[in-house]
């Protein structure tokens, strides 16, 4: 029953997500909290900065390390286990991504009159 949870919330999340830091990142928070709201106080701070890492994470925008360490870290990962290195091996080829899939010019916005 929870692997095909975790199968049918990872299919979802790589739909709507490119990053599979971001993806591992939501699936690890989904595994111990049930929303990002509840999960943020393990970080020991406001919900909105979990928000908005998780949006440069989603981008493959650069973050440093701690930023994804502390998510780990409130989710309770031991720092040896296999998942921990797979992460960290996603946030170090974050650059890389993001060379290959640079972000789409902005559009400008036109204001009808």
């Amino acid at each position: 029953m929870q692997q095909d949870w975790e199968e049918r919330y990872r299919e979802q999340l790589e739909k709507e997500f490119g990053s599979p830091l971001g993806v591992e990142l939501r699936l690890l928070i989904a595994e111990s909290a049930a929303t990002l709201r509840e999960f943020s106080p393990r970080l020991g701070f406001n919900y909105s900065v979990l928000i908005r890492d998780l949006q440069r994470i989603d981008r493959d925008a650069p973050v440093k390390w701690f930023h994804v360490e502390r998510i780990l870290r409130a989710a309770r990962l031991p720092a040896d286990s296999e998942r921990w290195r797979e992460i960290h091996m996603f946030w170090y080829t974050s650059g890389e991504r993001r060379k290959r899939n640079p972000p789409a010019p902005k559009q400008p916005v036109s204001v009808a009159l």
